[in-house]
């Protein structure tokens, strides 16, 4: 799990004097962006015990940074924890940023460790009280990575969909390339190679344009482990040696631990065994000096004291909250005993009368809104089912009539071409044939999937694995529908409406993406339904305000807008689609 893991080298100052004081705010900053600046020296110039809250919680927050770069991961939790003993006079944005590295550093220590649930909370809280995407992402993904410890990929990659959906809307890039790079190891772990390259090659491209060198190595470093898997043997040496090569840039125990690890097994599997044996050396020298394991089961010690302190500071704020609301309801009460024993009777007659009146008028609102809308609901109903139809009498034309005829004409070729002994004419009849194959084949898709039903007892995602099976079986295109039970019931008209939207969307993955795979993510939430539809296909340029961009994406947008959703595209040539829908259920 330490690809996911950001980290930073600990650089000297090149550009400040040793003297002139950097303000803390700056100091997390240009840590947080690798920038160079001497920690050491600019705490040295502060005096800790003369801080307010606020700064000492800063001051507390860069060593714990430091220290966790330097792999120190005891020395930064415990740095962390106590900068968390000053939270009542902070900033929310501070807290944040504490809990986020307790988090990473619990997280770091080993592949199964995995944050506090006090932090999770604290820190989803602060996030979207502050409504900012990038820290909701860091949630998610916080939940995301429980679920992969946990082996449970369908859920892990729903919330994958989850935060790259929040991502493309806050059009942040970086943040959905290393999403999509979760994704990619996600499809990893549960054996389903091909889709982790699609995304693994898609972060490289990006992160070579934009020169980053440790997410390189990074990259690099998984690509060679698919590669593996896929006994392309040589090509994982020369993806772990380009990684290796990036990490000479860098002074990280724990990641040339892991490469040298990775590496010695893909010598192995390059039948080099001699240097496969130095390497795992190498490896079991460098996990014994960061001494990993001793540090994990500190630092879960550590999360456990402060989740057993934080629940014994919530359980005396209530009791302190009771003991003085019992007695603030006791002198209350008995005033307002007073009070409405002296005022209930003028005043109760005159309510009842208010509120009969009131319960009157609203009776009559909503029998008027009523009949309105079951008026709005059987006009679409009629319309859906009028549509219905009339899909059905079009599957029926093509399967019937079009693939008759072209049943037909294959026979009438098959017996001329028996007849032909030409090497030429049999050639074009053969190509005639084939054709005529294509074309039936596809005939007979595209009338399967008009002729799908929803309107029935199967329900939107029964029919959906429906349609991808038969989909699945022209061996064109592999589609897979990932989904959780869905928790909010959805009204016949609107399910129809959702099915003959991916159906299209479908189609158009068959037709124009020259997609291998592709896939249908539905989630459920307590008022809105999300779908992501993905294929790793050529891709396209979308344009929202070019309204005949000839594959019905308009369409579709307008028919999401009138049942008051959204609709997203991320799409460019070559790097296959994803389209981000999101209906409200309510």
């Amino acid at each position: 799990m330490r690809n996911f893991i950001t980290s930073i080298l600990f650089l000297t100052i090149s550009f400040w004097t040793y003297s002139q004081e950097i303000p803390l705010d700056s100091i997390i900053s240009y840590i947080d962006q690798g920038k160079a600046v001497n920690v050491e020296q600019q705490l040295k110039l502060r005096d800790f015990e003369k801080l307010n809250d606020s700064s000492k919680v800063k001051f507390l927050l860069i060593k714990g940074m430091v220290f966790f770069q330097e792999d120190k991961f005891v020395e930064s939790y415990k740095a962390l924890l106590k900068a968390k003993e000053y939270k009542e006079n902070v900033s929310l944005r501070n807290i944040y940023t504490v809990n986020h590295y307790l988090q990473k550093v619990a997280n770091t220590v080993s592949e199964f460790s995995t944050s506090a649930e006090a932090l999770d909370e604290e820190n989803c809280k602060i996030a979207y009280e502050l409504n900012q995407p990038k820290l909701i992402i860091d949630c998610i993904y916080n939940q995301c990575y429980k679920s992969i410890v946990k082996e449970d990929f369908i859920d892990a990659l729903q919330l994958s969909y989850q935060m790259k959906s929040i991502a493309v809307k806050a059009k942040l890039e970086r943040e959905k390339i290393n999403i999509e790079n979760i994704i990619g190891t996600i499809h990893y772990y549960n054996n389903d190679f091909d889709s982790t390259l699609f995304y693994f090659k898609k972060n490289i491209e990006y992160y070579e344009k934009a020169k980053d060198s440790f997410a390189m190595l990074e990259r690099y470093n998984n690509m060679a482990k698919v590669q593996l898997e896929l006994e392309r043997n040589a090509e994982a040496l020369k993806s772990i040696n380009i990684s290796e090569l990036y990490l000479k840039n860098y002074k990280n125990v724990g990641m040339d631990a892991l490469i040298k690890r990775n590496k010695a097994e893909i010598l192995y599997a390059n039948k080099k065994y001699k240097e496969a044996a130095e390497y795992y050396q190498s490896y079991l020298i460098l996990k014994d000096s960061v001494g990993e394991e001793s540090q994990a089961g500190t630092i879960a010690d550590l999360q456990t004291k402060y989740a057993t302190a934080e629940k014994e500071k919530e359980n005396a704020l209530l009791k302190a909250g009771k003991l003085k609301a019992e007695n603030s309801l006791y002198v209350l009460s008995i005033v307002l005993g007073i009070i409405i024993a002296g005022a209930g009777f003028f005043i109760l007659y005159a309510y009842k009368q208010k509120k009969v009146l009131e319960a009157r008028e609203l009776a009559e609102k909503e029998k008027a809104e009523k009949l309105r809308k079951d008026q709005e609901l059987a006009s679409i109903d009629a319309m859906i089912a009028g549509q219905e139809q009339e899909r059905k009498k079009i599957a029926s034309d093509l399967h019937d009539d079009l693939g008759s005829s072209l049943t037909t004409v294959k026979m009438y070729i098959e017996s001329v071409q028996s007849n032909v002994k030409e090497e030429s004419a049999q050639t074009l009849l053969t190509n005639a044939l084939n054709i005529i194959g294509e074309t039936y084949s596809k005939v007979r898709t595209i009338s399967h999937t008009q002729n799908s039903r929803v309107l029935g007892e199967s329900g939107l995602v029964d029919t959906l694995e429906d349609l991808c099976d038969k989909i699945n079986q022209a061996g064109q295109t592999n589609v897979e529908v990932v989904s959780n039970e869905l928790s909010t019931p959805i009204s016949n008209s609107k399910e129809l409406n959702l099915f003959r939207i991916i159906q299209e969307l479908l189609n158009n993955i068959i037709k124009h993406a020259k997609a291998n795979n592709a896939s249908i993510n539905i989630t459920s939430y307590q008022d809105k339904l999300d779908l992501i539809i993905e294929d790793d296909g050529i891709g396209f340029n979308y344009d929202p305000n070019y309204k005949t961009d000839g594959i019905g994406l308009h369409s579709i947008a307008r028919k999401i807008e009138n049942m008051n959703g959204s609709f997203e595209v991320d799409s460019a040539p070559g790097k296959g689609s994803t389209i981000m829908i999101e209906i409200p259920l309510k």
